[in-house]
C-alpha cells in the first residue's frame, strides 16, 4: 500500500503527494513545548484512550526550573489538558517507563534525567498510580553527585509475573527485582560497557522465553599519547543464574540508533542498528538482525544510515506491518558528499524498506518521537518535539488515514 502525506501547518502551508491514502495535520494543542524531551503515551486512568506524559528543556514555564514533567490527560479526541493532581520528577533527556509494577491493573511511571531546578530528586524515582494519581514510592540516588542518571526502565528479570527495573547508576547498570509488592531490590550488575547512555540500553526478551535479555552499546575514554574512544557493545543472556555477557553478532555503534522491532511479523523480537560512525570504522547501510532459530542474521536494507537522532517504528497505513519514521544526521540524496539532518519515512513491503518520503517533517535538534492512536479513530498519530533554532516545539501530527 503507498503512502501519501500532506503537512497542514499553522500557517496554513502545505504539500501533497500524487499517490496514497495519508494525510498528517498539525493539531493545535496545550501540550508543553520541550526539546531533549522524553515521553510515553498510556492509559492512566483507564478509560479506554491514551494519555500523554512528557518531560524536557523550556525555560519560559517556570522561574524555579527550567526542566519540566507533565501528565496529559486525553478526552478520547486527541484533546489533552494537563493533570495537576499529580507532581513528578522535572527533567531532561534520561527516560520515562510505564508498567503495572503491582499487578492493580493501572500503570506506574519510572523517571530518571538531568533536573535543572532548585529542588532536586537526584537519582531514580519510582511513581505508584493509585487511581490515577501518582505518589512516590521509592527513590534510588547515584552513588556520586557526578551527573546523573541516563536510564530507567521496566523489564522482566524472574518470570514470576512482577515486573522489574533495571538502571543506569554512575556507569554501571543495575537490576533490581520486584518483590511483589511494587518495591525493588538490588540484584546485581551488568559491567563492562563503560559509559552508557539511554539509546545504548536495549532491554528485549531474545529467546521469547518470559525473561528479559539486554544489549548494552556503551563507549570509555582510552588514554594513550592520543586518548581515544572505544566503543564497546555486550550481550547479556538472561539465565538461572543471574546475567552472562556472552558472544555475539551485533555491530558497535557510535552515537547511532538502535531500537527493537518485530519486522517480520513472525513473533519475536528483531534488532535495527544505524549510525554514521567514524571514518575508519562506520555502517554503510543500516541493518537488521533477523532472529532466527539458528541466531540472529545481519540483513542489509535500503535505509541510510543515521546517527545522533531517534526511531520510531510504527504502522502508518495500516497494512500490518511496521513503517519507519527516523530522525538524524545522514548523507543528502541529490549530493551525498554532504549531511543534512531529516525527517524522513520509510514503508516497509513485507520487510522490505523503501524512502517514501524525505523530509516528511520540519526538523527540530534534539529531538523526540512517539507515536499512538491519541483520537481513536484506528491509526496511529504522530508526536514529534525538539528545537527549531532556540525555541522548544511539540507538534501533534494527526493522521488522516481513509
Amino acid at each position: 500500500m503507498k503512502i501519501k502525506i500532506i503537512l497542514v501547518f499553522l500557517t496554513v502551508s502545505s504539500f501533497a503527494q500524487t499517490k496514497g491514502k495519508f494525510v498528517f495535520e498539525l493539531k493545535e494543542t496545550y501540550i508543553i513545548n520541550v526539546g531533549d524531551s522524553n515521553n510515553h503515551f498510556f492509559d492512566y486512568d483507564l478509560d479506554g484512550d491514551l494519555d500523554l506524559i512528557i518531560s524536557g528543556y523550556n525555560k519560559h514555564i517556570a522561574e524555579d526550573s527550567n526542566t519540566h514533567t507533565f501528565l496529559y490527560n486525553n478526552d478520547g479526541k486527541g484533546n489533552f489538558t494537563k493533570d495537576e493532581r499529580s507532581s513528578f520528577m522535572r527533567i531532561e533527556y534520561g527516560k520515562i517507563d510505564v508498567a503495572d509494577i503491582n499487578n492493580d491493573s493501572y500503570l506506574d511511571v519510572v523517571i530518571t534525567g538531568q533536573e535543572l531546578n532548585k529542588k532536586r530528586e537526584d537519582g531514580i524515582v519510582i511513581y505508584k498510580n493509585e487511581k490515577g494519581v501518582f505518589k512516590k514510592i521509592q527513590k534510588i540516588k547515584p552513588k556520586s553527585t557526578n551527573g546523573y542518571s541516563s536510564y530507567a526502565g521496566f523489564i522482566n528479570v524472574n518470570k514470576d509475573k512482577y515486573i522489574d527495573l533495571l538502571i543506569e547508576r554512575d556507569s554501571n547498570i543495575e537490576y533490581y527485582v520486584n518483590d511483589k509488592k511494587g518495591n525493588f531490590i538490588f540484584k546485581g550488575e551488568l559491567k563492562g560497557a563503560g559509559d552508557v547512555y539511554e539509546y545504548g540500553v536495549v532491554p528485549f526478551d531474545m529467546d521469547n522465553d518470559g525473561d528479559d535479555e539486554v544489549l548494552l552499546q556503551g563507549e570509555e575514554l582510552v588514554y594513550g599519547d592520543t586518548p581515544t574512544i572505544k566503543n564497546n557493545s555486550l550481550f547479556f543472556k538472561n539465565e538461572e543464574k543471574g546475567y552472562t555477557s556472552v558472544n555475539h553478532v551485533f555491530k558497535e555503534t557510535n552515537q547511532g540508533l538502535v531500537e527493537v522491532v518485530d519486522i517480520d511479523n513472525d513473533g519475536d523480537q528483531d534488532v535495527f542498528m544505524t549510525n554514521i560512525g567514524s571514518i575508519e570504522k562506520h555502517f554503510d547501510k543500516s541493518v537488521f538482525y533477523i532472529n532466527t532459530s539458528k541466531g540472529f542474521k545481519m540483513v542489509e536494507n535500503e535505509i541510510m544510515v543515521y546517527n545522533i537522532g531517534t526511531t520510531c517504528f510504527s504502522d502508518l497505513d495500516n497494512d500490518g506491518d511496521k513503517d519507519l519514521i527516523i530522525l538524524g544526521g545522514r548523507k543528502g540524496i541529490e549530493k551525498s558528499d554532504y549531511y543534512v539532518e531529516a525527517i524522513d519515512i520509510y514503508e516497509n513491503d513485507k520487510g522490505t524498506f523503501k524512502l517514501f518520503k524525505a523530509n516528511a517533517f520540519p526538523y527540530l535538534d534534539q529531538n523526540s518521537i512517539n507515536t499512538a492512536d491519541v483520537d481513536g479513530d484506528g491509526d496511529q498519530d504522530v508526536l514529534l518535539t525538539g528545537y527549531e533554532g532556540e525555541n522548544t516545539k511539540t507538534r501533534l501530527y494527526i493522521n488522516m488515514f481513509k
